[in-house]
This record gives structure tokens, sequence and C-alpha cells, in this order.
């Protein structure tokens, strides 16, 4: 559950899927469709999506316990960007 509440005294728990859910919302918009997206580093997922006004969003999960430099390759052009430990980044083409 992207939120938790503590019954006992009501506090309200966000999870790490709380964010990611807000920062993906964002960028991807509804009726967006998902493309086909690989990654030659296992430990950095991503997902592609074509935007309703054409606009391709890649998001890129760094879930990892250090900084990553991650490169995008797109129509043989490569775009570079550097992550920070534990982040998540979404690139909009």
């Amino acid at each position: 559950a992207p939120v938790i509440a503590d019954t006992r005294d009501g506090s309200l728990h966000y999870m790490d899927s709380y964010w990611y859910i807000g920062h993906i919302s964002k960028f991807v918009r509804p009726g967006a469709i998902k493309v086909l997206t690989s990654s030659t580093q296992d430990d950095l997922p991503g997902a592609s999506f074509i935007n309703p006004d054409g606009r391709l969003a890649v998001v890129i999960l760094n879930a990892t316990d250090s900084a990553r430099e991650v490169g995008v390759w797109i129509s043989g052009s490569v775009f570079r960007t550097s992550m920070p430990e534990r982040s998540i980044a979404t690139l909009v083409f």
C-alpha cells in the first residue's frame, strides 16, 4: 500500500510507492500507451510511455544504494543523466 495508517496514533506512513506514483503521474498522462523498453542494467529498471500528445516519457528507477550514470538510446542518439542513489527519474522527449 502506498500509504499506511497507524490506527493506534492516527499517523500516516508514506511508502516509496506513494512518491513513485506521484512522480510518474506528472509525466505519464491518462491515455498513454506503454511501449517496449529494455535495459542493459538489471538493477536499473525502466518503462516508457507515449503520451496522447505524442511525447515519449522514459521512467527509470535507481533502487540501489549508489549513484549511477544512465544512458537512454533513442533513434541512434544517447541522452545521459546522473541518478542519485534510491531515486526515480523521467526523461521526456
